[in-house]
């Protein structure tokens, strides 16, 4: 039998202190709780009935039973025939030998099956079967990174959810990682290049699903090799053309005059650059997908489209 609540002596806060699971006493007599507001007096009495260990037996036991089975059998044994038995409130037949037998539906989730032993209106025992029933597999996912990715940080903390399931362990190449209400974590320390780390899930019935996250680590900062820019001293038209290369293998972005970014799947990358008349002094640098900068090359240009009307 368990108590929870707040002692007596805790005045100022009303509370209660159900009894929880009369089964597996054979006391009787009642049992009185008190709470109190100041002057203000709260009672509540229960009834201890006489739960006879002897009357019966149940089979599969109190214990939280998860499955994949769409029902579950409930079985055990009556100390008389006379007496009868009952399962989620309805009476089963007993056998000649006194025994119970039922195959009971499950729905999905989290559910529970009391098992009675009456004489006549009097309970002699009673137990509650609480029951998990699986119906699909774990469902694992990840917040950072949401998927492979690139990273120019050694460390790196990796996060995610589990859920689906009951009893759910998750692990991170072979060793398990610690679940807050289906969260996890894993803090890691990644080497230059690939880093693959496979996650496990499993339920409490034994299912088990794998995900892979790979994550490149990459510290070094890309370099611009060649600019092809128009080199006249004075350029006369409002639009011209550059060429763009870096050392990187895939795609980068661009820092513009203006200061956006482009991005850039080839390399080298050909841009077409509207410009107002002035003078422009253009910090060029590169961007890796790590997130890795390159110095900056200043490209000095100087647009004067009204020379082109003087001729």
């Amino acid at each position: 039998m368990k108590i929870n609540g707040l002692h007596p002596s805790q005045d100022g806060r009303v509370f209660w202190l159900p009894v929880n699971r009369l089964s597996g006493t054979n006391n009787e007599g009642l049992f009185i709780l008190e709470g109190r507001y100041g002057q203000l007096r709260v009672q509540e009495t229960y009834r201890m009935p006489s739960l006879g260990i002897n009357a019966g037996t149940f089979d599969q036991g109190t214990e939280l039973t998860a499955t994949l089975n769409n029902s579950i059998i409930i079985s055990g044994s009556l100390a008389s025939r006379a007496w009868s038995c009952y399962i989620n409130g309805e009476e089963h037949q007993i056998n000649y030998q006194g025994r119970y037998f039922a195959d009971i539906p499950l729905r999905k989730g989290y559910q529970t099956i009391t098992v009675e032993i009456r004489d006549g209106e009097e309970t002699l025992a009673f137990w509650t079967k609480e029951v998990y029933r699986v119906t699909a597999f774990p469902d694992m996912r990840f917040e950072k990174p949401a998927g492979n990715t690139k990273s120019r940080q050694v460390l790196y903390t990796l996060t995610g959810c589990i859920a689906n399931g009951f009893n759910l362990e998750v692990s991170m190449n072979g060793e398990q990682l610690a679940d807050t209400n289906g969260f996890f974590r894993a803090d890691v320390s990644l080497s230059e290049g690939i880093n693959d780390f496979i996650f496990e899930a499993t339920d409490s019935c034994g299912q088990v699903i794998h995900e892979t996250i790979r994550i490149e680590c990459d510290t070094t900062a890309p370099e611009i090799l060649s600019v092809v820019y128009p080199q006249e001293e004075f350029i006369t038209v409002s639009e011209i053309t550059v060429l763009l290369e870096s050392d990187e293998s895939g795609p980068v972005w661009w820092q513009m005059p203006d200061g956006t970014w482009d991005f850039a799947e080839t390399n080298p990358y050909e841009k077409k650059l509207k410009l107002a008349d002035g003078d422009y002094e253009w910090p060029l640098k590169a961007a890796d997908p790590a997130g890795n900068i390159s110095d900056a090359r200043i490209i000095t240009l100087t647009v004067d489209t009204t020379l082109l009307n003087l001729f």
